[in-house]
């Protein structure tokens, strides 16, 4: 097979094994390394376990891996290109609608279920407001991963909505009942419920006008502006939420937040202001302060 030819003919696929569709993918991506994410995300299998265990590719296969090579050599970012990217146990439908997830909100979910799990089995359960869902990646991940918790996700785009729900309806029934969609901005969609939640969770856009023309311009074309550039400073849209915070969690209620290094200060001298009594930084996993943990309760 000629790697530089398209592959979709019954003949071509008549001969396609593992290592002639990864000849293929490399010859349009020029990379090994998306090329082996590709494969593995369009299979299901690796890519050298598929070679040694003589894995015939399927039609739907085929057609998938060259469909995302292409958007990949026509400069889709990578996860757009596939369709579906990884996050914690989940494998997320992504498109131009979302934010493509990334390993730092890891650090929040973990934040989270870490919580949630601290309470232990109570006779109600534990209510979870995700604020500015995008793709679910946090509120379904914490739905999926606690039993205990009940999930309220809101988000203001209708399109990333979309996309939630397509992530959400991959789950088990459990999980899918524990979940409910709202479209709205910030509280403005969850306020109606008339509920006050345990956790306030977000990952809100905190960039500044400055450092968004900053930003890679894969990220800059290809992602969602409104779920990436705050305002002028970047923390508009933190302060919103923690000003909105201490009169809707319940009494013992948390707030979590994902935010910039550079943020930390000035959006915790808020959240004292406004009522917070407990602040605590998590660092991500290069070091970095990059989750803010505050509480009603000293």
């Amino acid at each position: 097979m000629d790697p530089t030819e398209p592959v979709n003919s019954q003949d071509s696929l008549g001969r396609c094994d593992a290592e002639s569709l990864m000849q293929a993918i490399v010859g349009i991506v020029k990379s090994d390394h998306e090329a082996r994410w590709i494969f593995s995300q369009v299979t299901g299998f690796n890519y050298y376990e598929a070679r040694s265990l003589g894995v015939a590719i399927e039609r739907s296969w085929l057609e998938r891996a060259m469909e995302a090579a292409n958007g990949r050599a026509a400069g889709l970012p990578l996860q757009y290109a596939i369709g579906v990217w990884p996050f914690r146990n989940l494998q997320l439908r992504v498109n131009p609608a979302v934010l493509i997830p990334r390993p730092e909100t890891e650090v929040l979910v973990d934040e989270a279920v870490g919580w949630i799990r601290s309470k232990g089995a109570g006779p109600k359960p534990v209510v979870v407001f995700d604020l500015g869902t995008g793709s679910g990646a946090i509120a379904l991940s914490v739905a999926s991963e606690v039993e205990l918790s009940r999930v309220f996700a809101s988000d203001r785009s209708a399109k990333a909505l979309d996309v939630a729900a397509q992530n959400l309806a991959g789950l088990d029934e459990s999980t899918r009942s524990r979940v409910t969609l709202l479209q709205g901005d910030w509280f403005e969609a969850t306020d109606p419920l008339g509920v006050s939640p345990d956790l306030i969770i977000s990952n809100p856009p905190y960039i500044s006008r400055h450092d968004y023309l900053g930003l890679d311009p894969l990220v800059r074309e290809y992602e969602p502006e409104s779920a990436l550039l705050a305002g002028d400073v970047g923390t508009e849209q933190l302060f919103r939420i923690v000003e909105g915070g201490p009169s809707r969690l319940a009494p013992d209620g948390v707030m979590m937040l994902e935010l910039s290094p550079e943020q930390v200060k000035s959006v915790s001298d808020r959240a004292r202001e406004v009522g917070f009594l407990a602040v605590h930084v998590v660092a991500d996993l290069a070091g970095r302060e990059r989750v803010l943990v505050l509480g009603r309760a000293s």
